[in-house]
Parts: C-alpha cells; structure tokens; sequence
C-alpha cells in the first residue's frame, strides 16, 4: 500500500531510564571528582552512546519497509516479510525502550521487539501495509 512515510519514536519506561542511566552518571561523577582522565573520557563516552541510544530509538514505516533505528543500530525489515503481530512484554534486548511492546515475527523463525509511542496508529498503519500478517492484538 501507497502511503506517506510515518516516524513513531520509541516510548520510553522512566524505571527503565533509571536502570540505564544511573550507572554510566555515577560512573562520570566518580570520574571526574576522583578519577584520572582516562576515566573521564570512558564515563563520557558511555554516557554519549546511552543519550545515542536513549534519544536515538524509533521506527519509520514506509510503503516497503520498516525501518528500526536505535542509536548507531539500523535494522531495515521489509513488509512483505511481517508474518505475525503481537503483543509482548519480553525483558529481553531490543530497540525498545519500554517493556509495552509488540513482537513483529519474520519469515524465516526471526523476530525484531518494538515499542512505538503511538501503539495504535503503529499497528492500524502495518495493518494497512501488510494485508498478509496476522494480527494477534
């Protein structure tokens, strides 16, 4: 299906970005009152790439594809590969920032986790673009 490209940023827990901020904070804290340099330069770049991944997280579906994006990570999924839909609550690593998500199962046993702000407007829209998933909501 035709259609204008639609960006939905990733929601975010704020337990979960209490869980993945403090440590790399305290650690630059701890860097730079007390540590050496080297310190600084570790504790600040690991606190770049959490902001990377914090405020870097999103989803884009166009006419052909889905497009993950979480900080430096890019995954492109093609529709036409979407089997299945579901909600899910899985702890487990994905380009999700919240533990409300949906699990868009693949072609092939693979699967990507998602967590679009918009949840609603997320899936009526992949509803329209893929008229061959399955939809278990």
């Amino acid at each position: 299906m035709k259609g204008p490209d639609c960006y939905f940023p990733s929601e975010r827990d704020y337990w979960l970005g209490l869980l993945v901020w403090a440590p790399p904070l305290l650690f630059l804290y701890e860097a730079i009152t007390d540590g050496p340099r080297p310190a600084v330069a570790i504790a600040l770049g690991i606190s770049l790439l959490i902001a990377w991944l914090w405020f870097g997280t999103g989803y884009r579906i166009t006419a052909a594809e889905l497009h993950v994006k979480a900080g430096p990570f890019r995954w492109r999924v093609p529709l036409s590969s979407i089997r299945r839909v579901r909600p899910t609550n899985s702890p487990l690593s994905a380009p999700a920032l919240s533990l409300r998500r949906l699990e868009i199962a693949l072609e092939h046993g693979q699967s990507i986790l998602v967590s679009p702000t918009n949840r609603e407007s997320f899936i009526a829209l992949l509803r329209d673009r893929c008229p061959h998933a399955r939809f278990d909501i």
